[in-house]
């Protein structure tokens, strides 16, 4: 569960620590939800909170890990959520990102950047190097679970360029909208995924 929660947190909200809730499935009849009104000048602001808000969050992950490492023995990163909850809040204050609104946008931007940029997850690729050696061990409910991970993470990291799921649900002028700054939200994907790696091979090493 360790080594699940780890993978899968790359692409949470720094706000609410673990995995959000997958959006509700939709068939190609129903109308694409109402997305959160959006422009670039918004977009902009949300990516200035964004790297603001992972950086310190980075921070303070490394930190944990890095304490992690001093004890023996250690799997448990220890990290102050409600010192996190408050950094968040001031950084969306200062951007102009504090209303009801940013839930939805903040989730719609996390979505459609997982889509296009999941295929490069290090810290999905982290977790199944780390599941191999269980997955060829002997016959027995680990072997099993861990080969159930690996083939769920292979086949979740298939990227449909097209993103026909996200422009079901949000609409193809929002997703399209969201891609002008496709450079911008990959490095801040790929930076928070990195460090989810970090934070699983920390995890992983410390096991005994």
């Amino acid at each position: 569960m360790l080594m699940g929660s780890l993978a899968l947190s790359a692409h949470a909200s720094p706000q609410e620590p673990g995995t959000p809730s997958a959006p509700p499935k939709q068939t190609a009849k129903q109308p694409a939800r109402e997305a959160p009104a959006l422009t670039l000048e918004k977009l902009d602001r949300y990516i200035q909170y964004r790297r603001e808000s992972d950086a310190a969050l980075l921070r303070v992950t490394d930190s944990a890990v890095q304490k992690s490492q001093e004890k023996d023995g250690a799997t448990t990163l220890t990290i102050n959520v409600q010192q996190l909850k408050e950094q968040g809040d001031a950084v969306r204050a200062k951007h102009g990102l504090a209303g009801e609104d940013f839930r939805p946008l903040d989730q719609m931007v996390r979505n459609i950047s997982e889509a296009r940029f999941k295929s490069e997850s290090a810290a999905v690729k982290a977790a199944i190097q780390g599941l191999e050696a269980k997955a060829a061990g002997p016959e027995g409910p680990d072997r099993d679970m861990a080969r159930s991970l690996i083939a769920f993470w292979k086949k979740d990291l298939k990227v449909d360029p097209m993103l026909t799921k996200e422009r079901e649900e949000y609409g193809s002028a929002t997703v399209d909208l969201v891609l002008q700054r496709e450079k911008e939200l990959k490095e801040i994907w790929l930076l928070k995924d990195a460090a989810t790696a970090r934070a699983f091979g920390a995890a992983l090493n410390a096991t005994p």
